[in-house]
């Protein structure tokens, strides 16, 4: 009889054990499924904490939000887009250190770019990786833009200017050497200063979505306007001008005046940068 008991007891505690067993493989599996989808929403909304780790950067104090369900554009395969994420953060961090004044400089972004190259040269070297970032910023600046915030709009237009550059740039070497950057300060000041017909347009040409289509019909019966590259150009509102009434340096393409008065006069200036480009240009167009 006592072995009885025993064997019974026995049975007892293996079932105890293989129901505790199975409850706690249950409880496993809820909360990995839990765990699987609270990862997929972080990746869902990565571009809306990717804006707040940036918004000190590029948005000041204002959250990002995306209130019409459109990510216009900005959402991109996880494989790829992680590491950009975790790029942009640095990138954010050595634009900061380096920033001497609160205006937009081309030397800020290539002490921060010098500054992350090694580290992350599988983004810096990667067409795909830029463009990527290019998207982000456009999508976020779409929907600035629907908000009426033109302000950070125009720091996101600058963003996707110069990452657009880049990308550009790495595309035509054909990847595989260094090659030098080239971006006019004149054009991120423009950017910078963009009137809003110019401003949406730049977005609404960036963005696969039709959400800007109705504010873009809403501005392009307005003027457009540029900025003279020209340093002391003596027109009002640091040398804004109609585009149509603009002269574009016919050798690089890249800057513009009001006029040949101040091409001329910028011209000791521009020959160095214009060179340099039109030598760029010429190796590309030879490979």
């Amino acid at each position: 009889m006592p072995s009885r008991k025993r064997a019974q007891g026995q049975a007892r505690r293996r079932a105890r054990a293989k129901k505790e067993e199975e409850e706690l493989k249950a409880w496993l599996e809820e909360h990995i499924a839990m765990a699987i989808e609270q990862e997929r929403r972080r990746r869902q909304t990565i571009c809306y904490k990717l804006g707040k780790w940036f918004k000190r950067l590029l948005f000041g104090d204002m959250p990002i939000e995306t209130s019409s369900g459109c990510k216009h554009g900005r959402w991109f395969a996880s494989s790829e887009w992680l590491i950009c994420e975790e790029f942009l953060e640095m990138f954010k961090i050595k634009y900061e250190e380096s920033e001497k004044d609160p205006t937009v400089s081309v030397n800020s972004f290539v002490a921060a770019r010098n500054a992350t190259h090694e580290r992350y040269a599988g983004v810096w070297e990667n067409v795909t990786r830029l463009a990527l970032i290019v998207s982000f910023y456009c999508g976020v600046g779409a929907q600035l833009i629907l908000e009426g915030e033109k302000k950070q709009a125009r720091s996101c237009a600058v963003m996707a200017y110069v990452f657009g550059k880049f990308a550009a740039t790495m595309k035509k070497s054909k990847g595989g050497e260094e090659v030098e950057i080239i971006i006019p300060n004149s054009k991120l000041y423009e950017l910078n200063n963009a009137d809003e017909h110019t401003l949406v347009e730049y977005f609404w040409m960036r963005t696969p979505c039709s959400c800007l289509r109705p504010k873009f019909e809403q501005v392009k019966s307005t003027v457009k306007t540029g900025i003279c590259a020209a340093i002391h150009c003596p027109l009002p509102d640091n040398g804004r001008i109609e585009c149509t009434s603009m002269i574009c340096c016919t050798r690089c393409a890249e800057e513009s005046y009001c006029s040949e008065e101040c091409q001329v006069a910028h011209w000791h200036k521009h020959k160095i940068l214009c060179d340099k480009i039109a030598e760029q240009k010429a190796a590309f167009k030879s490979k």
